[in-house]
């Protein structure tokens, strides 16, 4: 008769022995899995480095795994995950200097080198190996943006809006985040998934080439690529202000100083955020809802009729009527995870309707939809009390 502790090392063992390398996705291509699985994936992947160190894909998969394992931290000791990260580049490039894997990963892993001299002869040198190589092209629209290369925007975005690595659901929901913003205004994104979508918007559909969008990181560590953006709409930041915030250590604060800065200098330029970013201790109650945006006012705005007209008469929704899951696309999880994103005005809307004592073909759409999304996310119980309060 077997023990059951034996057993259960069988058990164990067996498991382990089941489990695979997988292809480790860019967490803003895909859903970002459990740190343990990371962490797994680091030693699958290291075993497949060790059997063949000129396995390209075995390296980058490495590499992307041991990027996203909780394993190590940015604590900046010895063993710290940026130090972790540098010595695989440094290993990939003894191993493997000429694959397309070390120099994308040379590329993600660049920090603020990002506009160096260095960097772009690596940027040319990948996207000279591999033009339709989503990374290189990523890497390359940075350079670009950051140095004020204008002239080559148009095309790297093309290059990236063909590789489809945004399918529609995430395309959509830029245009709808776009359509909530007022003429002219500045939009301030958070990421890669409101940043580059939006802007292949901008530089190759012509779709409101008015605004001017500021990634909030960016923005932050590079005030030439700020300067030059804020230029657009006129805003010149005094050198007492640059000079104070040069090298900030906290990106939501130092974003909150420079909305404070153009509001108090330049009242008349709009700002407004990203509704994908975390700006719940921002503002304390100067963040007004438009739709997929929200717009700072230090005055109160009736921003209900904004927010109305926005999204019956601006708005693309036929893709959330008809799921988010029926094309196949590398962004389908993101697509499906930004749909939270709809909740805050939806549900805005379903309760401006049932304050007005209508029911009507919209506003079951919104409440129906905002408690799909609170089932995903079981907390049916609390959205249900917030509709109906």
């Amino acid at each position: 008769m077997i023990s059951k502790l034996i057993l259960t090392c069988m058990l164990a063992s067996a498991t382990l022995g089941a489990q695979q390398a997988e292809k480790i996705q860019r967490i803003t291509r895909g859903v970002c899995k459990e740190p343990a699985y990371y962490a797994t994936q680091v030693k699958l992947w290291k075993k497949e480095v060790d059997k063949n160190v000129k396995n390209a894909n075995a390296w980058k998969n490495y590499y992307l795994a041991c990027r996203y394992s909780d394993e190590w931290k940015y604590d900046g000791s010895a063993n710290s995950k940026d130090k972790v990260l540098a010595r695989i580049v440094e290993e990939m490039d003894k191993k493997i200097p000429n694959s397309i894997e070390y120099i994308s990963c040379k590329l993600l892993n660049a920090g603020g080198d990002v506009v160096s001299p260095e960097y772009y002869k690596l940027i040319q040198k990948g996207y000279a190996m591999a033009p339709k190589d989503d990374d290189i092209l990523e890497a390359y629209i940075n350079n670009a943006e950051l140095t004020g290369k204008t002239d080559k925007l148009m095309e790297l975005y093309q290059g990236l809006n063909d590789t489809h690595v945004n399918d529609y659901t995430i395309m959509e929901f830029n245009y709808n985040m776009l359509m909530s913003v007022d003429k002219d205004a500045i939009l301030i994104t958070w990421g890669d998934n409101d940043t580059y979508p939006a802007r292949i918007l901008q530089e190759c559909k012509s779709v409101r080439t008015d605004i001017t969008l500021i990634n909030a990181s960016l923005g932050s560590w590079f005030q030439d690529y700020l300067n030059r953006l804020l230029k657009q709409k006129g805003v010149v930041l005094n050198e007492t202000f640059l000079q104070k915030h040069k090298s900030p250590t906290d990106m939501k604060a130092f974003i909150k100083a420079l909305t404070l800065e153009i509001n108090k200098n330049y009242p008349s330029v709009p700002v407004f955020f990203a509704i994908t970013g975390d700006t719940e201790n921002l503002f304390d109650d100067s963040l007004y809802c438009t739709g997929l945006a929200n717009r700072f006012s230090t005055t109160r705005i009736d921003n209900m009729s904004k927010l109305k007209n926005n999204v019956e008469n601006r708005f693309h929704l036929d893709y959330l009527r008809n799921g988010l899951n029926e094309t196949p696309g590398t962004s389908i999880p993101v697509g499906g995870r930004f749909a939270g994103n709809y909740v805050i005005p939806f549900g805005m809307l379903y309760k401006h309707y049932k304050s007005m004592g209508e029911s009507n073909e919209r506003s079951e759409f919104y409440k129906n939809f905002v408690m799909e999304q609170a089932v995903i996310n079981k907390n049916e119980k609390e959205t249900k009390a917030y509709l109906e309060n």
